[in-house]
């Protein structure tokens, strides 16, 4: 921005006139600024909190910031409050640090995180980032019942903060071993959301016979790991 400047001498009685210099232009420049940013740990998972931290200095002293905001992206999608609005994070003595929880059921893959420093006497500065999110381990929360020749199997299936898994996944039940679906030859079930309803009819093999031990098996995914579990509660009606 340009400003001009002008001097006024009101003078002194008898002895000095009054004077006036200019005006004369002021060109004020737009600094620059430098910005770095760290991702820590940059390696994680859904559930757990990440900080995306920007720090920020002037580019000709080194010094740090003391005011403007950053706002941080992830793969090129801007980070919003819950009321749809752009997190704006302060740049207090140098830095900007915002907690970011992963979500559940985040894709397992890298993301850009993207930085960019704004204030009104600074050029815009910005810099990215990656951010590696790994799938994780499940495990299901069941109960099994066998009663009048069939097998009902509900509850749900679960990650290792006892979320419901989000979106869908695949099973198959074991008896004794072997795998088994319902009377069309369907050996594999769906799951939406972690939640598991299934029945399926006891093969005739085992009219006679005792079931020993009766497991499920859940397919990896973009974002969970595969499960191989024991149904430990088994109810005999």
């Amino acid at each position: 921005s340009s400003y001009n400047i002008t001097a006024v001498y009101s003078g002194t009685n008898r002895i000095y006139e009054a004077s006036r210099g200019g005006p004369n232009k002021l060109t004020m420049k737009y600094r620059t600024a430098n910005i770095k940013l760290t991702v820590s740990p940059s390696t994680s998972s859904m559930d757990k909190t990440v900080k995306f931290i920007a720090t920020v200095t002037d580019n000709s002293t080194n010094a740090k910031l003391q005011n403007g905001v950053v706002i941080f992206k992830l793969n090129g999608q801007t980070l919003k409050d819950a009321n749809g609005n752009a997190i704006q994070v302060a740049v207090v003595n140098g830095q900007a640090v915002f907690n970011y929880t992963v979500p559940d059921g985040m894709k397992a893959r890298d993301y850009q995180i993207n930085a960019t420093y704004s204030y009104k006497d600074f050029y815009g500065a910005r810099t990215n980032a990656t951010l590696t999110i790994v799938p994780v381990d499940t495990h299901f929360n069941v109960t099994a019942t066998v009663a009048n020749g069939k097998i009902s199997i509900k509850g749900k299936l679960l990650d290792p903060s006892n979320h419901a898994t989000v979106g869908t996944n695949t099973v198959c039940i074991k008896i004794n071993g072997e795998t088994y679906g319902i009377d069309t030859g369907k050996s594999q079930f769906g799951i939406v959301n972690g939640t598991i309803d299934i029945t399926i009819d006891i093969p005739s093999k085992y009219a006679n016979k005792t079931i020993t031990s009766l497991g499920m098996v859940a397919g990896a995914t973009y974002a969970y790991n595969a499960c191989r579990q024991e149904i430990a509660d088994v109810k005999f009606a």
